[in-house]
C-alpha cells in the first residue's frame, strides 16, 4: 500500500483530502481568503490615515506637554495606550461580528459544501486575530510618533542645525 503512495507522490490522506473538497472549492476558499486580507489591508489603512490626521491635528498639545517636560518616550507611550484601547475594541467587536456572521451563514455554507463541516471559531482564529489587533496596534500606535520625528528631522536638516536623536 505504501509504495503506491510513493509512486505518485502523494500520500493517501492529501488524495483523500483532495477527493472530498475538490479543486474548485479549494479555488473558492482561497479567493474569499484573498477578499479578506484585501478589505483587511484597506480597513487598515483607514485606520492608520484616521489616526494620523488625529496626530496631526494634536501637534499642538503634544508640544505643550512636551515643553511641560514629557519625554519622547512617554509620549509615544501615550499614543499607543490610545491606540490599543482603539484597537482592542475593533479587535473584540470584529471577533463577535464574525462569529454572528458565521452562526448565520453556517446553515447556507454548510448546503454548498460536499462533506458536513463543523464551521466554527477556534484557537487559531482567536490567535490570527489577537496577531492582527497587535500588528495594527504597532503600526497605527507608533505612525503619528514616526510622522513627527520625520517632520521635525526635515525641518532640522533644511535649517542646518544639529540635533540628537
Amino acid at each position: 500500500m505504501r509504495s503506491s503512495s510513493r509512486t505518485t507522490g502523494a500520500s493517501p490522506w492529501i488524495r483523500f483530502a483532495q477527493m472530498l473538497v475538490g479543486d474548485t472549492l479549494r479555488r473558492s476558499i482561497y479567493l474569499a481568503f484573498g477578499a479578506v486580507v484585501v478589505v483587511w489591508l484597506i480597513a487598515c489603512a483607514n485606520v492608520a490615515n484616521l489616526v494620523l490626521a488625529k496626530g496631526t491635528t494634536r501637534r499642538k498639545e503634544m508640544a505643550l506637554r512636551a515643553a511641560l517636560g514629557a519625554s519622547r518616550g512617554r509620549l509615544i507611550g501615550q499614543l499607543l495606550t490610545e491606540s490599543m484601547v482603539l484597537c482592542l475594541l475593533g479587535g473584540v467587536a470584529g471577533v463577535f461580528l464574525g462569529s454572528l456572521l458565521l452562526h448565520a451563514a453556517a446553515p447556507l455554507v454548510a448546503a454548498s459544501l460536499p462533506f458536513t463541516a463543523d464551521l466554527s471559531m477556534d484557537l487559531r482564529v482567536l490567535a490570527f486575530a489577537a496577531v492582527a489587533v497587535t500588528a495594527v496596534l504597532i503600526l497605527v500606535g507608533l505612525l503619528p510618533s514616526l510622522a513627527d520625528f520625520l517632520r521635525q528631522a526635515i525641518q532640522r536638516i533644511e535649517s542646518g542645525g544639529t540635533w540628537v536623536i
